[in-house]
């Protein structure tokens, strides 16, 4: 069985740092995706709570590991 955020590690530490990094970062649908696992979480995912709120902690900057633990509990929020 899978889990939402198994040996992920998410801080600040792993947002961009320069700005290649967050040019690549401008075109990924962060934002849009938290907000999809927020309705899943209020509506029935109960179980996938704490990793979307983990990842929701870095909106403002996030970094591809941060997106890479969006589609990890996307993955598991869907099946």
């Amino acid at each position: 069985m899978q889990t939402p955020m198994s040996d992920t590690t998410l801080s600040k530490e792993i947002s961009p740092k320069s700005g290649d990094e967050r040019d690549e970062m401008k075109n990924i649908p962060y934002k849009a995706a938290i907000g999809c696992l927020l309705w899943l979480v209020a509506g029935t995912r109960l179980d996938i709570a704490h990793a979307t709120q983990s990842c929701a902690r870095y909106s403002v900057d996030p970094g591809k590991q941060h997106w890479d633990a969006v589609i990890r509990v996307n993955n598991i929020g869907t099946q």
